[in-house]
């Protein structure tokens, strides 16, 4: 038997021999689960979305204790809004930029000052927060849970 190789041949034959030497490479991985994530959730537990919901818990204020309610929306893409009432009080922080599980911040006014940090912690948001005027001082603690 003669074997007559002509181009054609010769170019199939090539394809062959290149198809057989990179199929084992092809075929091989390392066999390591991949996670996915949906693209409409995020891992980071402090970011915008996370602060965001209604919760409800205890105000401490000046050795006081009362039911209280917060709520958190979102503002923008990177700030939220926080609100929150205990019996003849009701405050709005807006807007405060997301910057971790902790936001803090204070402000001076004409001899008020304000003195306030909020702090993410899974389900669970605890404001503290410090009132001065005159010489006169009032601290507040609000802790409450997701709802």
């Amino acid at each position: 038997m003669i074997i007559n190789y002509t181009s054609r041949n010769m170019n199939y034959l090539r394809l062959i021999i290149c198809l057989a030497l990179l199929t084992p490479f092809a075929a091989c991985s390392d066999n390591e689960d991949v996670i996915t994530e949906d693209p409409g959730t995020t891992s980071d537990p402090c970011a915008q979305s996370a602060w965001v919901g209604s919760y409800n818990g205890t105000a401490t204020c000046n050795g006081n204790s009362e039911d209280a309610s917060l709520s958190i929306t979102a503002s923008g893409s990177d700030a939220i809004i926080v609100s929150y009432s205990y019996t003849g009080t009701s405050t709005t922080y807006d807007p405060l930029p997301v910057d971790g599980c902790t936001i803090s911040q204070s402000n001076s006014n004409m001899g008020v000052s304000l003195n306030f940090q909020i702090k993410l912690e899974d389900d669970e948001v605890t404001l503290n927060e410090t009132r001065s005027s005159g010489g006169m001082n009032s601290n507040c603690s609000i802790k409450v849970t997701r709802q």
